[in-house]
């Protein structure tokens, strides 16, 4: 930024001018502007000669091709985090993603074929949301109280209703990642 400031004393063009050419964006936070506006006042210097001038021109192309470069960098280290993310997934659910369409072809063809076998298939997608610090909110079939922060009810019966506390069950399952809502879990209330 030193360098930014000796240009724009040398050059006799105000900073916030300088830096909007510089770098093509007119955000330029007023509060650091006016510092350095104030410091610029402060400064007396004569004006600059024709090759300190092409000096800086100079420089300040260099610093734009070294900022397009560094725009680069940031976006090909942005594309590079997000596919090695993609990666580490892939690799907590290659077992789901391999195995599940099998079974879920073999459990179409054998309908009396025990479902329960197919549990162990999901443990991988257990996992990966265990990673993220992802929680279930309740367990289906559970008997849970009623708090509609964590839970959505799905139907009500007729002339009964559901106050904060009352007994529900729950049919779907929630997630919390943290103290997070993701999804309500959907619960049902119990018969009187």
């Amino acid at each position: 930024m030193a360098s930014l400031l000796c240009f724009s004393q040398q050059l006799q063009v105000p900073l916030a001018i300088l830096w909007q050419q510089f770098t093509g964006s007119q955000s330029f936070s007023t509060r650091f502007s006016e510092s350095l506006s104030v410091e610029l006042l402060r400064s007396e210097s004569p004006p600059a000669t024709a090759s300190q001038i092409a000096q800086l021109e100079q420089e300040i192309t260099r610093l734009k091709i070294e900022y397009q470069r560094l725009q680069g960098q940031l976006h090909q280290q942005v594309q590079e985090a997000a596919q090695t993310h993609q990666r580490a997934t892939l690799q907590i659910l290659e077992s789901l993603l391999l195995q599940w369409p099998t079974a879920a072809y073999a459990a179409r063809q054998q309908p009396e074929a025990p479902a329960i076998k197919l549990l162990p298939l999901l443990r991988p997608l257990e996992a990966l949301l265990a990673s993220w610090q992802i929680e279930p909110i309740g367990e289906v079939g559970m008997e849970v109280a009623y708090d509609p922060q964590w839970h959505q009810l799905t139907s009500t019966l007729p002339g009964v209703a559901v106050a904060v506390g009352d007994a529900v069950r729950v049919c779907y399952l929630g997630y919390r990642q943290a103290d997070q809502l993701l999804y309500r879990a959907k619960v049902t209330p119990l018969t009187p």
